[in-house]
């Protein structure tokens, strides 16, 4: 096989971003040695913990505070919490994400977790959907709404974990796949279905979308390499189980 002229333009285009990439990644590494003393932890986008952070930065300052080395938190957005390259390849810490996002993967990973809080899921929906404008909204109120869902190409079966919790309130959902949450917030912002989320999902706070609390919750954990000897991870992993995370239940 040999590449089509506008293959070939593709194909170069991309090695040449690869390479940008790989460049960026090891100046990331390098930067973790040059500051020791920094504990990094990855979040996932379109959190809202932004208060609660906070809290946690400053008491782990507090907690390992010495006159050579005080120790500092950072924070970064992660968008696939299960990638090996995450937290094996020392690009992170230590990850805040849902427990079915990482769980999976922590044996074959070397990871290991803890379960910091349990939070509510909710029903996502546009203030303009009709339903929304009804007293005493009931989750079988959305029975023959569209429920959007991610369904990704390389996880298939994503979308089972919404489809349940819709079994579960009696009621079979006919299903949208879409591959990304920016997607499913352009659909359902026009009124054309709902979406279910957790409690933390920061768009159920914009005026935009209603939101409707349901009996369920997500388990959210911290999850970090097994291997690791940062002295600053026990002290993050006591904190974590400590704070009090915003609407949880744990």
């Amino acid at each position: 096989m040999t590449l089509t002229p506008v293959g070939k333009i593709i194909y170069d285009h991309f090695t040449n971003q690869r390479a940008i990439l790989d460049n960026i990644l090891l100046k990331a590494r390098d930067s973790l040695t040059i500051h020791p003393n920094e504990l990094h932890l990855g979040i996932l986008p379109m959190c809202s913990l932004w208060s609660q952070l906070i809290q946690l930065k400053n008491e782990l300052s507090d907690l390992t505070k010495s006159e050579s080395q005080p120790s500092k938190l950072e924070y970064h957005v992660v968008f696939n919490p299960s990638d090996k390259a995450i937290l094996s390849d020392g690009l992170m810490d230590a990850v805040i994400c849902l427990a079915n996002d990482i769980i999976p993967y922590t044996q074959s990973q070397n990871l290991d977790y803890v379960e910091i809080a349990r939070i509510p899921k909710v029903f996502l929906f546009s203030k303009d959907l009709e339903i929304a404008q009804k007293k005493d909204l009931k989750p079988k109120d959305f029975k023959d709404i569209p429920l959007y869902t991610i369904a990704p190409r390389s996880s298939p079966g994503a979308h089972i974990e919404s489809v349940n919790v819709c079994h579960k309130l009696g009621f079979t959902p006919k299903v949208i796949f879409m591959d990304s949450p920016e997607d499913i917030l352009l659909s359902i912002g026009t009124g054309e279905g709902f979406f279910i989320c957790d409690s933390w999902f920061s768009p159920i706070n914009t005026a935009q979308f209603c939101h409707l609390t349901i009996p369920d919750t997500h388990s959210v954990v911290l999850a970090w390499w097994k291997n690791s000897n940062h002295p600053g991870l026990p002290y993050l992993i006591d904190l974590c189980q400590k704070i009090d995370w915003p609407d949880s239940t744990l």
